[in-house]
């Protein structure tokens, strides 16, 4: 393409074009400006567009230059009778918002966005042309690197959704700042529905529902968590289908974090554990059919060793010492027997509690009383401290984990050390302390306490019996109740179990 150049053509009286008003307004705006006169030479240019040109304008509106070229956004060439100068002087031709290359004469090449128009005497003949222009290339370029972010966002977009078709998992993603949803089929399969992008998390959250059949609040549902910033880690639910089916699963969700800890969404996995529940429930109940019918020949042995022992004859001491072992093992047999049916019974969510209101201090100083062979070569010592509200609970299974706790006091403490019981009223409901003073419990192993089965290295390492399932029951049978249970161990000095019980509503 040609160059446009300053050319001062020889005035003219007549000639608007060559009015001093218009050479200052020219100078003054904002936009680069070429005007040309009838001939097509550049009488005027102002110092945006010289700028932009990156050259002295030399040349006439026609003809072939040398200090840049001219390219349509195709990147063809535009030939000098093309330019928009040449067609407003020559047919009186009107352009507006042009998209042009100029490739300057160092090689690099702006993006201009131009409008010309012929300018007429009163008579209506051609008197020159006018062509105003911007500089676009920013504009040009973001728009090419936005076109390319949504390339690469879309390519994103599908490589994401078929990572979701692929999972064997539903997996659920919603976006933190429009709440639309990406699911996978297998999302849909368990919910029994189509999950709709658009339709909010209401859509599907609504059939989630806690084991025992309550609803799953909002804020504790595992989206709303994870944007909070938790993740959450296999949490057991049911999800609830259209046709009434119920489907037993763990739920994990996580937020999705980019840089500054900015929260852009969620993903929230399921894994459908029916079949994992079918085999917990042959388990459990093997367990409890086994169970049941230990009881039986227990209870047999028990009862003629209280009979030989009443008609033994007292000289044979050896005899009778026998005869206490013996019942000392049947009756830790008995208790692993009656654990293992309140596994089954909790794990089927069968457990039944028979509640009353109940005075905590007498029924712990009741316990701690019968509790003495237990605890036997340890002082204990129960501190009812102020008022402690009456507590809604089934005194039974209260006992049960009273015995429990008391007994891991007096097996895991210190020889003749003191084990302190503290009842006292806590957020208007009660709560029971029991500390013995002894090695304690290591950090590591503090986690897993109450998982079933769990004991402790030193436990595992000692003469210490059990199986560890009493914690485990302790802890279902605390919560049972709507109440709480923790631990505190400094390794080498004392350990703390503390659990709360609801107080009677009336």
């Amino acid at each position: 393409m040609r160059d446009f150049a300053l050319h001062r053509a020889t005035p003219r009286k007549t000639n608007a074009l060559h009015d001093g008003t218009l050479r200052a307004l020219v100078d003054t705006m904002p936009a680069a400006v070429l005007v040309c006169d009838a001939r097509g030479d550049i009488v005027l240019s102002n110092a945006i567009a010289r700028e932009i040109i990156g050259a002295p304008i030399t040349g006439d509106a026609r003809g072939p230059g040398g200090s840049f070229d001219l390219f349509r956004m195709d990147g063809t060439p535009i030939a000098p009778e093309d330019m928009p100068l040449a067609r407003a002087v020559e047919h009186g031709e009107t352009t507006l918002g042009d998209s042009m290359i100029i490739r300057r004469a160092d090689g690099t090449e702006r993006v201009i966005l131009t409008t010309a128009t012929p300018q007429r005497d009163e008579d209506g003949t051609i008197s020159g042309g006018i062509a105003v222009f911007q500089d676009i290339t920013e504009r040009e370029r973001a728009a090419r690197d936005l076109a390319t972010r949504e390339r690469i966002v879309e390519r994103e977009r599908v490589l994401f959704q078929t990572i979701l078709d692929s999972a064997s998992n539903p997996i659920i993603y919603v976006d933190a700042t429009s709440g639309w949803l990406r699911v996978n089929p297998q999302a849909d399969k368990l919910f029994g529905h189509v999950i709709r992008q658009d339709a909010g998390r209401e859509q599907y959250t609504s059939q989630l529902r806690f084991p025992d059949g309550r609803p799953v609040p909002f804020e504790e549902l595992g989206t709303t968590r994870a944007l909070r910033g938790e993740t959450i880690e296999w949490q057991e639910l049911v999800v609830v289908r259209p046709d009434g089916s119920e489907v037993p699963v763990l739920e994990s969700a996580a937020p999705v974090i980019v840089a500054q800890n900015d929260i852009t969404g969620v993903v929230v996995v399921f894994q459908d554990i029916t079949a994992m529940k079918q085999l917990a429930r042959v388990r459990d109940e093997w367990i409890a059919v086994i169970a049941h019918d230990l009881r039986q020949p227990i209870a047999i042995i028990m009862g003629y060793i209280k009979l030989l022992a009443r008609v033994i004859d007292p000289g044979i001491t050896q005899g009778g010492k026998f005869f206490g072992h013996i019942m000392t093992s049947a009756q830790q047999l008995n208790r692993m027997v009656e654990d293992l049916l309140d596994i089954s019974r909790i794990e089927a969510h069968r457990l039944a509690l028979v509640r009353r209101p109940v005075d905590l201090p007498a029924l712990v100083r009741s316990v701690v009383d019968r509790s003495g062979e237990l605890t036997r070569g340890h002082v204990v010592t129960v501190d009812a401290r102020g008022a402690i509200p009456l507590v809604d609970a089934d005194p039974g299974r209260v006992e049960q984990v009273l015995v429990n706790l008391l007994s891991n006091a007096a097996k895991y403490g210190e020889a003749g050390s003191a084990i302190g019981v503290v009842i006292e009223a806590a957020d208007g409901d009660a709560c029971v302390t029991i500390t013995n003073r002894g090695h304690g419990i290591a950090a590591e192993d503090l986690r897993d306490l109450f998982k079933r089965f769990s004991r402790t290295r030193a436990a595992r390492g000692g003469r210490v019996t059990g199986v560890g399932l009493g914690l485990y029951i302790s802890k279902a049978l605390v919560e049972a109740h709507g109440g709480a249970i923790e631990v505190e161990s400094i390794p080498d000095h004392t350990t703390t179990f503390r659990f709360t019980l609801p107080r009677c509503s009336s």
